[in-house]
């Protein structure tokens, strides 16, 4: 099996945290680091670099297929949307993708404005195009991932720890009335209560969590 990494990962770091049964090796290419390695314990290794370290995906051996991404450069562009999939270069979602996502025909602020998509936030997308010679990457958002967490009156927030969030909220008068999913590492969804302001409850915590970034889905 093989795995590309983004972290600088060396022999050393693998062999002192692992003690399985695999015969690997480790080399670095450009931006990632390689690890090669076979063996009755390899699915366990895999699984274990995956989890500890961040995961890369070279533009060769990009597929047509589901990649778990974050969004950069939101509204600074107004043909679509960048998606730092962890490859050589970020994937465009063109603005006709976003059309053809969320329906409409709108502006790409105007999805960005009415879906909460904020600077960092994890999403899932489907690569439609990999040109490996010009080095150009085309998607569109996951079905499955704008059905799990692009529900009206829903807070996207990116940007922040589980912990602090959590911390904030339980400090706060909302504590009851708030729900955290968790999108990635650093990336959540909240869902309110019945009566609860959306736009209220972004006031509040905007003022306390510093680092993050919030949005709204829908029309607020």
């Amino acid at each position: 099996m093989k795995i590309a990494l983004l972290d600088p990962v060396t022999r050393h770091d693998i062999e002192r945290q692992l003690d399985l049964d695999v015969t690997f090796t480790v080399k670095h290419e450009d931006r990632y680091t390689i690890v090669d390695f076979e063996g009755e314990d390899e699915e366990v290794m895999y699984n274990y670099l995956a989890t500890t370290y961040r995961v890369g995906h070279p533009l060769s051996e990009l597929t047509l297929s589901v990649y778990t991404g974050k969004l950069v450069d939101v509204g600074k562009v107004g043909f679509g949307l960048y998606c730092d999939i962890g490859s050589d270069t970020d994937a465009l979602i063109p603005l006709h993708a976003l059309r053809e996502a969320f329906g409409g025909q709108w502006s790409t602020r105007d999805y960005i404005a009415h879906y909460g998509l904020v600077e960092g936030l994890c999403i899932d997308v489907e690569l439609t195009k990999v040109e490996v010679g010009t080095e150009r990457v085309w998607a569109r958002p996951s079905a499955e991932w704008m059905e799990r967490y692009l529900i009206d009156g829903t807070i996207l927030i990116a940007g922040t720890r589980r912990s602090e969030l959590e911390g904030a909220i339980a400090n706060s008068p909302f504590a009851r009335s708030l729900t955290i999913i968790r999108i990635c590492e650093a990336s959540f969804a909240l869902r309110c209560a019945e009566g609860i302001d959306p736009p209220g409850i972004v006031a509040y915590f905007g003022k306390r969590l510093h680092s993050a970034r919030f949005g709204i889905v829908g029309d607020y």
